[in-house]
């Protein structure tokens, strides 16, 4: 079964949102920011998107597993991050806390409108300790139903992911961005297997 991983800045891109810094753009940071931290009342959130027009049109994705590493813990408490389906066409270079693209406003500041700026249901989540250990690889099982729809044709718009704490209070991680050129095996990657059209499989007995 064909298996792509997807990663680097050719695949991927990313940006974090600060409530603190709501006109700020850091789609060009090599690290990128969720949750709330604890030295200050301020809220971040990331936005996260892979090319996915290298799997073959009328693929089935069978998993889909979003890989990330933490760079620091500024926390105090265990949370569980979740990945929601981004709606908005937001574009790395103008995305901040308050417009998906530099002009145009979210229907909730940080991308928080389950409407029309992101899922209300995620597709994956990953448990957070309060004190995770820099450098560690965090996964995320995502739902390969709602991969398919994000191909081509599939009938969801590829938007990407927004990245959310489930209870933003004190409970902020920071890991490295897809601009991260110290060491790339730390930057984000989704692997996705997937069954090309009309494959048939055999299973020995």
């Amino acid at each position: 079964m064909p298996t792509v991983t997807l990663t680097g800045i050719a695949q991927t891109t990313d940006a974090f949102l600060d409530q603190g810094t709501p006109a700020g753009n850091f789609g060009a940071t090599t690290d990128f920011y969720v949750g709330e931290s604890n030295a200050a009342a301020n809220i971040f959130r990331t936005v996260m998107r892979f090319d996915l027009s290298s799997i073959p049109v009328g693929s089935t994705i069978e998993t889909a597993t979003l890989s990330i590493y933490v760079a620091s813990d500024i926390s105090s408490n265990a949370r569980t991050l979740r990945v929601y389906r981004c709606l908005r066409a937001w574009t790395e270079a103008g995305v901040t806390w308050n417009t998906y693209d530099g002009s145009n406003a979210w229907g909730t500041t940080g991308a928080d409108n389950t409407t029309t700026d992101r899922d209300l249901t995620d597709i994956g989540s990953s448990s957070f300790t309060a004190t995770e250990t820099a450098n560690t690889e965090k996964q995320f099982t995502l739902t390969a139903a709602s991969i398919q729809s994000m191909l081509t044709g599939g009938g969801f718009t590829n938007n990407g992911f927004v990245l959310k704490m489930d209870t933003e209070t004190n409970d902020a991680y920071s890991f490295y961005s897809s601009e991260y050129a110290v060491d790339v095996t730390k930057i984000p990657k989704l692997v996705i297997t997937y069954a090309l059209a009309g494959a048939l499989f055999f299973s020995q007995i």
